[in-house]
């Protein structure tokens, strides 16, 4: 009978894990190119209906309201499929093609907050204490916008708050994004980071469904974390929360 030892077990363990991540770059390189190359396509589809509907309209010829209606379906899931390809190449795209830098989440959280335009109708506090990060802009950008339009997206209301947080601790910075919106059930809270998982129809809400995935994918990728706390039949809001690891600028020195 075969014995398995301790150092078999690890040698085993760490034979998987590169396999793993072998297919993960993989899966990774195959929709970066299958997003890339069909970007063209898919907005096309979205834009040849209502070039259709511009023409007719000059010249004035009046289509029935059913085909109209058939077109505008048409270009609902045409956009649909774009931002889904958009969001297979963002997911792609994480950890690769693309520098680190060292950056400081509070500046960068400002940076957004200026440069983006959210409803007037919400208060969005920012009170990131300064840190420094390694990681890269574009990660670390589309991190702070998928969790800054998540609860305005799926909001209740037309109005809300949304209040940002810090804290070091243990050699890593947990960020905070707390909401007043109606909550998320406890039996969506782990599965809400999945693809292609959303909390609403896409008729009602429309998104990729790999917003949440790709947060998660960007904070693994750093060695970080990212969870939600949400108790709905307690009270309104959710709190999302990521961890990522404190650059230590005295190891850049010492090199």
């Amino acid at each position: 009978m075969a014995v398995t030892t301790p150092q078999m077990q690890t040698e085993k363990l760490q034979t998987e894990n590169l396999q793993a991540e072998k297919l993960q770059a993989e899966f990774d390189k195959i929709m970066y190119h299958i997003s890339h190359d069909l970007g063209g396509s898919t907005r096309a589809i979205s834009d040849i209906p209502q070039w259709i509907i511009e023409d007719l309209s000059d010249a004035n010829i009046v289509l029935p309201e059913e085909i109209n209606n058939h077109l505008r379906l048409l270009i609902r899931h045409s956009n649909r499929l774009e931002n889904m390809m958009q969001g297979f190449l963002e997911y792609s795209r994480v950890g690769r093609y693309q520098g680190l830098a060292t950056l400081d989440p509070s500046k960068v959280l400002s940076w957004i907050l200026e440069e983006t335009a959210y409803p007037e109708t919400w208060d969005i506090i920012n009170n990131v204490s300064p840190c420094t990060l390694r990681m890269s802009k574009h990660d670390l950008t589309a991190l702070f916008k998928c969790l800054i339009s998540n609860p305005i997206k799926h909001s209740d209301q037309d109005h809300g708050r949304l209040e940002i947080n810090s804290h070091i601790e243990d050699g890593f910075v947990k960020i905070l994004f707390s909401d007043d919106g109606p909550g998320i059930e406890p039996q969506w809270q782990d599965k809400i980071f999945e693809m292609m998982k959303t909390l609403k129809s896409r008729d009602q809400v429309e998104g990729s469904g790999l917003g949440l995935s790709i947060c998660k994918k960007i904070c693994d990728h750093y060695g970080g974390n990212i969870w939600v706390d949400s108790s709905p039949a307690e009270k309104r809001g959710s709190v999302f929360g990521v961890s990522l690891p404190i650059h230590d600028s005295d190891s850049d020195s010492a090199q």
